[in-house]
């Protein structure tokens, strides 16, 4: 059995079997249809112009394509979620607020599993398929970070 990705582990977790994302592109900006909008870019008219989520999702694969599901939690006390995910000698967490409001939660205190000597925030940026790095400050296996609606990932080793 080959190993599942990251992106499809997410939706495992959630009890999605399958997913597809049907529309790469937009079909045409200002209609009014279901769905015409729902692409990863623009219309064919304006070029295909990459949208936010494009990027998003192309660092997710770009950075966590390698790496398993292993657990999740919500830390109810602070209102935050986190996918954790394993890749031989390294773990990935994914933090985010799962509200909509844009809530924001700085210096939010993470766990990381084991004993790990390092760990780099990947911060989502529009522009980029690999995020922006961070090194974070690993203390007694705790590192800080700012947490929004928008995930970041902690990879750690």
């Amino acid at each position: 059995q080959s190993r599942s990705s990251a992106a499809s582990d997410v939706y495992k977790r959630q009890g999605v079997d399958r997913a597809h994302q049907f529309m790469l592109r937009d079909v045409e900006d200002g209609v009014p249809w279901v769905y015409a909008t729902s692409g990863l870019t623009s219309p064919k008219a304006t070029g295909w112009q990459p949208k936010p989520s494009w990027y998003f999702v192309y660092t997710m694969k770009n950075r966590l394509g390698e790496f398993s599901f292993v657990s999740d939690y919500t830390d109810s006390v602070n209102n935050v979620s986190v996918a954790i995910f394993a890749s031989q000698n390294q773990k990935a967490y994914v933090v985010w607020s799962p509200t909509s409001t844009a809530r924001t939660l700085n210096s939010y205190s993470l766990t990381l599993e084991g004993n790990p000597s390092s760990a780099t925030q990947v911060t989502l940026t529009v522009g980029s398929t690999i995020g922006v790095d961070k090194q974070l400050s690993v203390s007694q296996g705790k590192v800080q970070v700012d947490v929004s609606e928008t995930p970041i990932f902690v990879i750690s080793s």
